[in-house]
């Protein structure tokens, strides 16, 4: 992962930290020393970072640990667990924060591939996804042609394992 990317997946943690404590653009700022929401709003936008010797003020108003803050939070080795399967919903929103920044897949595939992470589709006890092609159109609203043609390259793609050779069982993964 580039500098850009790291940004903005550390952006996106603030973002959703600060939501989940309810917090505005503003209110973060005025908590974390002084700082305008602009500023806050550059750094969710992954176009500044931290400045070191803020951290421990954005951890502690986040509720998060400082090190969620730190580029070396998104290695492999943290976001994965030992077998490299999403098992957690902190690892969900990772996940997702992946495959948004992924150039390489299609819009409809990145469409799809974030889709099969909601609720209506992952079992949260197994953290896998289970869907048809044509149960997942109606119930995402989507156009059946375009899941048919997008299919195939999300069953292919690295963020998901098919579970043995059942057609529409997934486990969600961390690419290598």
């Amino acid at each position: 992962m580039n500098e850009i990317e790291l940004r903005k997946l550390l952006g996106a943690k603030v973002r959703q930290a600060r939501k989940a404590k309810r917090l505005s653009q503003a209110e973060l700022a005025k908590r974390v020393g002084g700082w305008t929401s602009s500023f806050i709003s550059q750094i969710e936008l992954g176009r500044s970072g931290i400045p070191g010797d803020s951290l421990a003020d954005f951890a502690r108003e986040l509720g998060i640990d400082e090190y969620e803050l730190t580029p070396e939070s998104l290695s492999p080795e943290h976001y994965k667990n030992a077998s490299g399967y999403v098992t957690s919903p902190e690892q969900i929103s990772l996940w997702r924060n992946r495959i948004a920044l992924d150039r390489t897949l299609s819009r409809d595939v990145r469409y799809i591939l974030m889709t099969l992470a909601a609720p209506e589709f992952l079992n949260d006890r197994s953290w896998m996804t289970f869907t048809r092609i044509d149960e997942f159109a109606e119930r995402s609203g989507e156009d059946l042609d375009i899941i048919r043609d997008a299919w195939p390259a999300v069953v292919a793609s690295p963020y998901l394992e098919q579970e043995k050779n059942i057609e529409w069982a997934f486990w969600l993964k961390f690419p290598e």
